[in-house]
């Protein structure tokens, strides 16, 4: 009997341990669906990222996006339901968490309201509809993603209510935090300006790690004692891959490059751009020949 007690302890103690790892975490954001980029004679980009998780496994992995995941300037203002190509490739990575851009609104509210509804990755403490955070247990390692949306240069409000827009995200981050579960880790992933940045980066010692986009300035990797900031680049040109030690809290990072086999679907992708830019542009064209002789008619 006391043999059983003492392995029941000892599997209990077992239990509650974390056994230190690291946790890989795969960054991208504003990406605007520059699905490929060609560097060094090869193409490179997010059309290669499923075929790079499928080779690493996603065991102690996180995919995570920083907002503006679409917008290309070969189909607005036109062609703005003609986004298949990069939500089919949002579905193809799997994110674990991703966070809306400024840019996710220029749409309509129509996309908008379809976009949330299908996407079950996205987050957004100030947004309303989203659920503010994320809590992903890693063998009881309990990390935290808290999702935050600049209200900035979002276009086409006039189709929102004031509430239905991106809220003060500082204020909101305060009042996330404080119901917070009880985690061991705390990410905000944020489309913020740089400036709203540093303030969680100086005034919110409770978060040990904010991963950026927005300002289109990354990538920069900043640190203060075990708590961390990193802006990525735009276009994810490169993507980056920080690597989390559990037992230390140090965050290394590279730049990632994920190799496109297959080159087809980058060529079927591009021809669909030329295309969307061509109407795109002789649409433009059209309408101001139009109104210039409309004006012309007017003034006769």
């Amino acid at each position: 009997m006391r043999y059983l007690v003492i392995c029941f302890l000892l599997v209990s103690f077992l239990s509650t341990m974390i056994f230190p790892f690291e946790l890989k975490i795969y960054f991208s954001n504003d990406v605007h669906e520059r699905l490929y980029h060609l560097r060094n004679n090869h193409y490179v980009g997010l059309l290669g990222l499923p075929k790079l998780l499928k080779k690493v496994g996603r065991k102690d992995i996180l995919v995570l996006d920083g907002g503006d995941f679409f917008e290309d300037e070969a189909d607005e203002p036109f062609f703005w339901s003609i986004r298949k190509d990069g939500e089919k490739l949002v579905k193809e990575i799997n994110y674990d968490a991703m966070i809306l851009g400024n840019h996710e609104y220029m749409y309509g509210k129509d996309w908008l309201e379809g976009y949330m509804r299908d996407n079950d990755k996205l987050i957004g403490a100030n947004i309303k509809g989203l659920p503010p955070y994320k809590i992903f247990d890693f063998n009881g390692f309990r990390i935290a993603i808290i999702g935050l949306t600049t209200p900035q240069h979002i276009a086409g409000t006039v189709e929102y209510t004031p509430d239905e827009l991106p809220q003060d995200p500082i204020r909101t981050l305060k009042s996330v935090l404080q119901r917070l579960p009880p985690v061991n880790y705390v990410i905000v992933l944020a489309h913020l300006q740089v400036p709203l940045d540093l303030v969680i980066f100086h005034e919110f010692k409770r978060v040990d790690l904010i991963l950026s986009g927005h300002d289109h300035t990354g990538p920069i990797f900043m640190k203060a004692g075990n708590r961390y900031y990193y802006e990525g680049a735009p276009y994810a040109n490169p993507m980056a891959l920080l690597t989390l030690d559990t037992e230390t809290r140090r965050v290394k990072y590279r730049l990632v490059y994920p190799e496109i086999s297959d080159v087809k679907r980058v060529k079927e992708t591009s021809n669909r751009k030329w295309q969307m830019s061509v109407i795109t542009t002789t649409l433009f064209v059209t309408f101001i020949l139009l109104f210039t002789l409309y004006d012309i008619n007017m003034i006769k």
